[in-house]
């Protein structure tokens, strides 16, 4: 989600400095959440509605870092969508 999160922001956000980009990236770490127990519902066993403390920070730290990567590479090379 952190590299969806990522070209999403290159194509909403006007450059590194808009607001809009953390914005993308809130809304993809808010949106697994709700996406994961639904999955679960389908037979996925991913234990959503037993998730701690930790798991939540676990998902949030993952997609933040693949965003930050993956948006930061997409800046430098000033790819356009």
């Amino acid at each position: 989600m952190g590299v969806v999160a990522a070209v999403v922001s290159t194509a909403v956000a006007s450059g590194a400095t808009d607001a809009l980009g953390v914005y993308v990236l809130a809304g993809a770490v808010i949106v697994q959440f709700p996406l994961f127990r639904i999955l679960e519902k389908t037979g996925m066993d991913l234990r959503a509605n037993d998730f701690g403390v930790k798991d939540y920070l676990y998902v949030s730290f993952m997609t933040f870092s693949l965003w930050f990567v993956c948006w930061a590479i997409l800046l430098t090379t000033e790819t356009t969508l």
